[in-house]
């Protein structure tokens, strides 16, 4: 039976996996793990079958609340219409990602639009390249930071919602630290913060899998950022960004399983941390 803990644990694993051997082709196959990155290719087109199912799994999610009786009506409420709307978002990314079906059936762009989007294509994330990065990076952020501040005050939910388990709070701790450039800016050491709380906070409760698991991150996060500064001219044009974000929608995906999950055994106590 599909558990919270399992999808965690297999969220966790995976990004830990994937960061590990992107750095290990960059050094020794960097071609392999260019055509892996490049536009329209693999990691692209995996990262936007997640983006859709993560779509599904937030409308499937408002589904089961719906059919839940509560005797808070219009917090759950509420809550379906959130769920509704970040469905809605995801799909939207979706589309995006893949310029609504022009690079499937290859029909040309907009001449209004082919001017003012930057890589000529039909969609609006190209259109300023930078804001959708930046906002994108934020959100990263925000899914270890919230989490954790929750977590110091002993709270588990946030409106109602579960908040991430604590395996994809440190996967999204190592998709923040894939510094792939010359720069980091002054909000991403809050994603290397958490890390020493982790292993104080663990190391107090004898939790030592969960000890070794920071400690992991630790030294992933020191080998990526090492190789990625040393090599960075090896990297495939915007191929780490495509990088981080395929990393990052699977990421969603696994989160919004865990409120599906959550939501579905409503009887128990909501997210844990």
């Amino acid at each position: 039976m599909l558990s919270r803990k399992n999808v965690g644990q297999t969220a966790y694993w995976f990004i830990f996996v994937n960061l590990l051997l992107a750095g290990i082709l960059l050094i020794y196959l960097p071609d392999t793990l260019s055509s892996f990155l490049k536009e329209d290719a693999l990691a692209e087109n995996v990262g936007t079958v997640f983006l859709f199912l993560t779509s599904l799994a937030l409308f499937y999610a408002a589904i089961v609340l719906y059919r839940q009786p509560s005797d808070r009506q219009q917090l759950s409420w509420l809550r379906i219409l959130l769920l509704v709307v970040a469905g809605v978002a995801f799909f939207w990314a979706t589309g995006e990602e893949i310029s609504w079906g022009q690079r499937i059936f290859n029909w040309s762009t907009p001449e209004t639009l082919a001017k003012v989007n930057q890589q000529g294509e039909t969609n609006l994330h190209n259109l300023n390249t930078r804001f959708f990065n930046n906002a994108l990076e934020t959100i990263i952020l925000l899914a270890i930071v919230l989490p954790t501040a929750f977590h110091i005050k002993k709270k588990k939910q946030l409106f109602g919602f579960p908040l991430p388990s604590l395996s994809l709070v440190l996967g999204f701790q190592l998709v923040a630290c894939y510094v792939t450039y010359h720069y980091i800016k002054p909000q991403d050491y809050l994603a290397y913060l958490v890390l020493p709380y982790f292993l104080y906070l663990f190391s107090k409760k004898r939790d030592w899998q969960n000890v070794g698991r920071v400690v992991l991150n630790v030294l992933l996060v020191i080998f990526v950022g090492v190789v990625n500064v040393q090599l960075k001219k090896q990297f495939p044009g915007n191929g780490p960004r495509e990088f981080r974000e395929y990393l990052f929608s699977f990421l969603c995906f696994c989160y919004a399983l865990e409120m599906m999950i959550e939501f579905k055994n409503a009887t128990r106590p909501v997210g844990v941390i």
